[in-house]
């Protein structure tokens, strides 16, 4: 599973290549680090689910243009 990074622009790119205009991101609802790196990245919540194993926050990013 891909880890959570402070620079997710290489992440973004590959999104914007596959002509996504956002992606989903999850975490799990105790990894407080994660959660607040997401919505640093303008994640938007969606909901919270049990994912069998654990509980997982969802988050929506938008895929922007990219910066000139």
């Amino acid at each position: 599973m891909p880890r959570a990074t402070k620079h997710p622009l290489p992440c973004r790119c590959v999104a914007r290549m596959l002509g996504l205009d956002r992606v989903l991101i999850v975490c799990g609802v105790d990894n407080l680090a994660s959660a607040k790196t997401i919505e640093r990245h303008g994640g938007v919540l969606e909901d919270v689910r049990d994912a069998g194993h654990s509980t997982v926050q969802r988050y929506w990013i938008k895929i922007g243009e990219p910066r000139v």
